[in-house]
């Protein structure tokens, strides 16, 4: 018996648990739940232009029980290999999408007269793309999109994708290395057990308004907008746009140019936004570009520390001095940091500062247009923070500059 199913027989039937203060609790004991992902392959240049390649499912013990590709009626344009796992080889000798959702039908029909229940995350989509029917195909579904959505401050619902929901409630990122549905799936249904299951109202509002805090973790097509020439969103446009901009590190597949299917996307694990005065050095005000090698050693003891953990680290240069990004660079290369460590600088003049109202500003407009999972803010200045920035703003104080106790601070930012 799973955990689920042990849980389970604890609950009386009826829908709400009002011993728990409510939620999602039922009596499984008749249920079957069944998680489920599909992968789309391109088939033109438009982001709507798309077909069924790959089918997946997974039952609440989290083991894969159906995973199998499909041929698609339409010419493939692209595979959307770093986005679905998908390669040409992989469809040569597929069915067609008849003959694989027949033998899904056949899989769920199999499980009579057990009640059987679709998760997934947006999953009417992949309901929509199979042709499954309510109440005959299954009985209904839970979408994982739906438990965690949250009202906003316009008053409009957020909803979260599933990689940002994993990263900041489960601790792990699914989508790190090559993509599969079947590890989509089971995340949705590790995701409902733990959350969608039995769990209090006001407990999972918790988790709500922790992810509406969180830093945003924005799409592949925010960072990858096109794929082999074809949009990966109807917003394809506008991250391409605004990746130029702000002078952001461009994977070619930006230009529609990726022709390697085993690349990855560009996701920034750590970053580090870096002022120089107050914090390489101990001035407030310098009047000249200076890194002092203590403070440099301090830098690199942080990078180091938190690489350790498996985490790689960016650095983002926040500070006065960013448009002489280059001679930045050098310096860091003298000092023993690896050559790319530096993968851009926040926007605006710092001149004239007519763009922005202050330093939080033009970091989180930098985030906005990047995809970092974790982050923290190295900077003498009061003004490099605000509320939403707080808890990973690191302040030095410009009489000593990066101290020992900065570094663990800032370890323990990036690595928890």
């Amino acid at each position: 018996m799973s955990a689920l199913s042990i849980a389970a027989a604890e609950w009386k039937p009826g829908g709400r648990d009002t011993d728990t203060g409510g939620g999602f609790a039922e009596d499984i004991r008749t249920t079957v739940y069944v998680a489920i992902d599909v992968e789309c392959v391109a088939t033109g240049v438009e982001a709507d232009r798309r077909a069924v390649a790959l089918v997946a499912a997974v039952n609440a013990a989290g083991e894969t029980i159906f995973f199998e590709h499909v041929k698609p009626d339409a010419q493939v344009r692209s595979y959307l290999t770093p986005l679905t796992g998908i390669c040409e080889a992989d469809l040569v000798s597929a069915r067609s999408l008849a003959d694989v959702v027949g033998s899904l039908r056949n899989l769920l029909q199999s499980m009579a007269p057990a009640e059987v229940v679709i998760v997934g995350h947006s999953v009417s989509s992949d309901i929509g793309w199979l042709g499954l029917r309510e109440g005959h195909d299954f009985a209904r579904a839970e979408d994982t999109a739906k438990i965690f959505a949250v009202k906003g401050q316009n008053g409009r619902r957020v909803f979260f994708s599933l990689r940002h929901i994993c990263i900041h409630l489960l601790g792990y990122d699914p989508q790190r290395g090559v993509h599969s549905p079947d590890v989509d799936a089971r995340v949705a249904m590790e995701l409902f057990q733990t959350f969608g299951l039995g769990m209090a109202d006001a407990q999972l509002e918790s988790h709500r308004q922790r992810l509406l805090r969180a830093p945003r973790t924005l799409p592949f097509a925010s960072h990858t907008p096109y794929l082999d020439g074809c949009a990966l969103s109807s917003k394809s446009p506008i991250y391409l746009a605004r990746l130029e901009k702000n002078n952001l590190q461009l994977p070619s597949a930006a230009y529609g140019a990726m022709k390697n299917e085993n690349s990855a996307p560009l996701v920034h694990q750590a970053v580090i936004f870096l002022d120089i005065d107050g914090v390489l050095n101990r001035t407030k005000h310098a009047t000249e570009i200076h890194l002092e090698e203590s403070k440099c050693a301090l830098l690199m003891e942080l990078v180091r520390s938190v690489e350790q953990k498996n985490i790689k680290v960016k650095i983002v240069l926040s500070t006065f001095w960013r448009t002489f990004r280059k001679y930045i660079e050098y310096i860091l290369q003298r000092r023993g940091f690896p050559p790319g460590i530096v993968c851009g600088v926040t926007p605006g003049d710092p001149v004239s500062k007519k763009s922005y109202v202050n330093r939080a500003e033009e970091i989180e407009t930098w985030l906005a247009n990047a995809n970092v999972i974790n982050f923290v803010i190295l900077d003498d200045r009061e003004s490099a923070s605000n509320e939403k920035l707080q808890p990973r703003f690191v302040r030095t104080q410009h009489e000593t500059g990066l101290t020992h106790e900065n570094v663990l601070d800032a370890v323990r930012i990036l690595t928890t």
